[in-house]
């Protein structure tokens, strides 16, 4: 029997030497924000709450820059040895206020991966920081572990196979 929290939308036959895990072309996950002047106490366990007003544009903008093969070991670590490289399908901001969705899709994702992708986007969103996230360096992995996101908001939508 399956966790409250888990559903089951789809089912195939699988291969014996099937693994869940490392037989994934891509997974896709959502960080909601919800992004008002005061919380909102149905959303405490499932949006990120960000009282200043966010710029979805600069969100996409600074998103955007993710897309592509990159080093992103300044927003993570490795969920097995040292490679800390992956390849970003999609990476987009789309926005029903006050909620605010920031929709992921990699080959893979480093460990706190995206609760620490979804704090500087949203803060570049209020700053002038967004050239950090391009480089993907030194001041991306500072700014990432000073302004990470929490778990609340985070969920893993769909894994590709």
């Amino acid at each position: 029997m399956l966790p409250a929290d888990i559903a089951v939308l789809d089912l195939d036959e699988a291969a014996l030497d099937f693994h869940p895990r490392y037989d994934a072309v891509s997974r896709e996950y959502v960080y909601t924000i919800y992004d008002a002047p005061v919380r909102h106490p149905l959303y405490r366990l499932n949006a990120l709450h960000v009282a200043e007003p966010l710029d979805v544009g600069a969100m996409n903008a600074a998103a955007a820059d993710l897309v592509g093969e990159h080093d992103f070991a300044a927003f993570g670590l490795p969920t097995a040895g040292d490679v800390t490289v992956r390849r970003m399908l999609r990476a987009e901001c789309r926005a029903d206020l006050p909620l605010v969705c920031l929709e992921l899709e990699a080959n893979g994702f480093l460990y706190i991966w995206c609760a620490a992708s979804s704090g500087p986007c949203s803060w570049w969103a209020r700053r002038d920081d967004a050239g950090a996230v391009s480089r993907c360096d030194g001041s991306a992995r500072s700014l990432s572990r000073r302004r990470a996101g929490s778990a609340a908001g985070l969920c893993l939508t769909r894994v590709n196979y």
